[in-house]
């Protein structure tokens, strides 16, 4: 979640996430320090290799001991993301980037939540999303993510390659494990292929027809309690009268 700063006592800009991760996966902190590479350098992530930027920038990860990337993290810019699983109709089992791995390399190569944003979609096009996600048992989804600055937030939720993003500079705002976009007024930027690709499965008949979450959402070995994430969304989307 995040609290801009037109919503706090103090002014500040509050970014919190939890992480519901599978019984026993170990959470480490780690620090990662910038780094100079030569060029045309290669980075291994989880499960593929991807080109290398020139240089990277220092940041604290949270995350799973298993993988290359986190779930959560902040730089020596003051950019902070995090990241949640989506469960959709569309497969993610071949290997590509993990949301986890695109947490890490945000904080490694942007020093905005705008620039981060556009990180993202440039690696999916690049590389694709997918792989297992899990620790003790296969865990397989697509990814959302909430970058935030100190001017701004980008919440971005993908599908494959394919995504859709908003930007937010007031208010408070969540993610957890449901897309929360609906129609196409409900986000700033999408995409070419998000609606033409529902519209191919017959999941809406036009632009006038889409809708992000109904068209997108499910997966029939997930209950939809989980994947839906109503109940979490609700509760984190409510709390801040307690706390603010």
């Amino acid at each position: 979640m995040v609290a801009m700063d037109d919503v706090t006592d103090d002014g500040s800009i509050i970014f919190g996430k939890n992480s519901d991760r599978q019984t026993n996966e170990p959470l480490s902190i780690r620090y990662i320090p910038s780094a100079i590479y030569p060029s045309n350098s290669k980075i291994r992530t989880t499960y593929i290799e991807i080109d290398q930027v020139e240089k990277t920038h220092s940041c604290i990860l949270f995350s799973p001991t298993n993988i290359y990337g986190a779930e959560m993290g902040f730089n020596s810019h003051g950019l902070v993301i995090g990241n949640e699983a989506l469960f959709t109709k569309i497969p993610c089992y071949s290997e590509g980037l993990t949301g986890m791995d695109l947490v890490r390399l945000v904080l490694e190569r942007c020093s905005s939540s705008r620039e981060g944003k556009e990180t993202i979609i440039d690696l999916l096009n690049k590389y694709g999303q997918g792989g297992n996600c899990g620790f003790t048992s296969p865990f397989y989804y697509h990814s959302s993510f909430l970058i935030v600055d100190s001017n701004e937030c980008w919440i971005i939720e993908t599908v494959g390659k394919e995504y859709a993003a908003k930007r937010i500079t007031k208010g408070i705002h969540t993610i957890s494990n449901r897309i929360s976009f609906g129609k196409v007024n409900t986000f700033d930027e999408y995409s070419k292929n998000l609606i033409e690709q529902a519209i191919s499965n017959g999941w809406c008949n036009s632009i006038e027809d889409f809708h992000f979450e109904k068209c997108y959402s499910g997966i029939s070995f997930y209950p939809k309690e989980f994947y839906n994430g109503y109940i979490k969304t609700y509760f984190a989307s409510n709390i801040h009268s307690h706390i603010i």
